[in-house]
C-alpha cells in the first residue's frame, strides 16, 4: 500500500479532537527533534518534505495558548500506546501485551481505536474518548 504523506497526515489528524486547533507543535530530523509551531497542515507538510520525511512528528494537542485552555480545558482526549516488539523476549509475550492492551481499550469508554504495524515491529493504538 502506497500512502502519500498528505494521506498519512490526514489519517493522523483525523484521530484528533474537532475542531482541529492550530498552532500545533511539530518536529523533524531537520529541527533536531526540537518542536516548532505551525499554523496549518500545509506548513507541517512543507517542514516534513524539507526534512526528507525523516523523524516527522506532530503533537496530538495544539500549542497551549490561553485560547486553547479556555476552549478545551487541559483534560486529554487521546491515548497513545506504543508497544515495541523488540523489547519483548518472545513473539508470544509481545502478542500477550498487545492483546491485553486492546482488551483494556475495548473494556473502557473509549470510542475508537486504530492498530497500525502490529505484526512487524510495534503495536500502535490510538484511542479517542473520555479518559477515565
Amino acid at each position: 500500500m502506497n500512502t502519500t504523506i498528505e494521506e498519512g497526515l490526514k489519517l493522523i489528524l483525523g484521530h484528533l479532537e474537532e475542531p482541529l486547533l492550530w498552532p500545533r507543535p511539530i518536529s523533524t530530523r531537520r529541527t533536531g527533534g526540537a518542536q516548532i509551531s505551525v499554523d496549518n497542515t500545509q506548513q507541517a507538510l512543507a517542514w516534513y518534505k524539507a526534512a526528507n520525511l525523516l523523524d516527522c512528528r506532530i503533537s496530538a494537542y495544539p500549542k497551549y495558548t490561553d485560547y486553547y485552555i479556555n476552549m478545551t480545558g487541559i483534560a486529554p482526549t487521546l491515548l497513545l500506546a506504543d508497544i515495541d516488539k523488540s523489547q519483548f523476549e518472545s513473539s508470544e509475550l509481545f502478542e500477550l501485551a498487545s492483546t491485553q492492551t486492546l482488551k483494556f481499550q475495548q473494556n473502557t469508554r473509549f470510542s475508537t481505536h486504530t492498530v497500525m504495524d502490529r505484526w512487524r515491529l510495534s503495536l500502535y493504538t490510538t484511542t479517542i474518548g473520555d479518559c477515565p
